[in-house]
């Protein structure tokens, strides 16, 4: 961040392990922590500033990470020579919840690089809407998916495996289902291979559920 080893030091005996430790400081309560003068404490909340802003980015720098296209691919084999789908991967713009009616609503899906919340009395269907997408996230490519992972935080411990797996059948049968898949063997693997995807956080505090956050990779 442009500080020294001893400005580093200090801040970490102090206990100041993030941007956010700092920038909720006033310069004046560094100058007191820290024991430097008032310009080396504003020094420090403008480098540490500057290390956690988002570098700014162009409309076509953004264009370019993302695409219409659910699946994320750009619809070619990677043959020929050229480069494979997985090398050109971009970001999805949307996750469908493979429900037409609200994905047409929602203009393809639920918008991804951003924060949708769900709204409605209990039994209104949110945690059966959180766990169809947990699926759409997690599921096959090859049937609709975007196969990434997915972090389940159930603050009530009250997360099922069997729902979540019964969604994934009912949704990507031709894929997970036995019944339905031309090999049933095939199908489990790939339910297992879905279900390991979805990493379930039950943190028990607010205080732990922040700890586990930033602990994620």
């Amino acid at each position: 961040a442009g500080l020294d080893v001893d400005l580093l030091s200090r801040l970490e005996s102090n206990n100041f392990r993030t941007c956010e430790d700092v920038l909720t400081r006033h310069p004046f309560d560094l100058v007191e922590l820290l024991d430097v003068n008032l310009p080396v404490a504003e020094k420090i909340v403008t480098c540490v500033a500057r290390a956690c802003c988002p570098k700014p980015v162009t409309a076509k720098q953004l264009l370019d990470s993302r695409t219409d296209d659910p699946h994320g691919d750009d619809g070619g084999t990677g043959g020929g020579g050229g480069s494979s789908a997985s090398s050109t991967r971009k970001t999805p713009a949307f996750v469908r919840a493979h429900l037409a009616p609200l994905d047409d609503a929602l203009g393809g899906g639920v918008p991804t690089g951003s924060i949708s919340e769900l709204v409605g009395p209990a039994g209104a269907g949110k945690t059966q809407m959180c766990l169809t997408l947990a699926c759409a996230c997690a599921a096959p490519r090859r049937c609709g998916g975007l196969e990434s992972g997915v972090v389940f935080i159930d603050t009530e411990q009250r997360f099922s495996s069997q729902r979540l797996a019964e969604i994934a059948r009912a949704k990507f049968p031709e894929a997970l289902s036995p019944a339905c898949a031309s090999d049933s063997a095939d199908a489990e693997r790939e339910l297992d291979a879905l279900t390991s995807r979805v990493l379930v956080l039950t943190p028990s505090t607010l205080s732990e559920m922040l700890q586990r956050l930033n602990g994620l990779e």
